[in-house]
Formats: structure tokens, C-alpha cells, sequence
């Protein structure tokens, strides 16, 4: 699987091979690229979640099956590609912002505290 014309990386080109045996695997012996479909996909993402995969690193893999779909679409081994339009995204994790230290924060505090101090004392001259 040429990139499209992309030059590819070995690093990518591995992902690549991974995600297509994932999906391989997930599919089961004797599948075939004709049984993609959207549920077929959709479960697949489930699939990666479920067994445990950071929601980025099941973003990627389904990057990589998408990237597998539109080469086999090229290919002709398939009539049409089945991510296209295809809801197999799943939602990045949100996570919070990290505090900030006590001490960072008291040096921030005792900053704006100095700098309010002297602008009030400027206003005053």
C-alpha cells in the first residue's frame, strides 16, 4: 500500500500493518473486504475502546483503517469505500487542565500582589 503518493515512513508504514491486522483479527479467519461496512467499522471502534485503547491511540488505528479503505477502493478490490461518511470517530478525551503547584500559585499571588502595589502607588504620584 503505496501512501497515495505519499512518501511514508517505516514508523508508519508498521501503524499501517498493525491496523490492518487489528482489523484482520477483529474480523476473524476467512473474512473479506467485502464484508467492510459502516456497522462493520462502527464495531470495530467499539471493539478498540472496549478492550481497553486510549481514545487517541483508537483514533489513529481508525486513521489508519480509513487510509486501508481508500486504498482498497483505489485497488478496485472494493466498489466503494465503507469509512467514507462512515461515524467512526471516536470523541477525543477531554481531560482537565493541570494546577498549578502551592508554590507556583503563592509566587504568582505574591507577583500580582507587587505589581498591583506598585501601579496603585504609581497612580497615586
Amino acid at each position: 500500500m503505496d501512501g497515495g503518493g505519499e512518501d511514508l515512513s517505516p514508523n508508519t508504514i508498521r501503524a499501517y500493518v498493525a491496523d490492518g491486522r487489528a482489523l484482520a483479527q477483529f474480523l476473524g479467519p476467512g473474512a473479506s473486504v467485502a464484508e467492510l461496512g459502516p456497522p462493520v467499522l462502527e464495531g470495530f471502534a467499539d471493539h478498540l475502546l472496549a478492550s481497553g485503547l486510549k481514545r487517541s491511540s483508537a483514533r489513529r488505528r481508525i486513521a489508519g483503517v480509513r487510509k486501508l479503505c481508500a486504498w482498497l477502493t483505489t485497488e478496485g478490490l472494493l466498489d466503494s469505500n465503507p469509512s467514507a461518511g462512515c461515524g467512526v470517530k471516536p470523541a477525543r478525551e477531554r481531560t482537565l487542565p493541570k494546577a498549578l503547584s502551592p508554590h507556583v500559585t503563592a509566587r504568582l499571588l505574591m507577583y500580582l500582589k507587587a505589581r498591583c502595589e506598585a501601579s496603585c502607588s504609581d497612580a497615586s504620584t
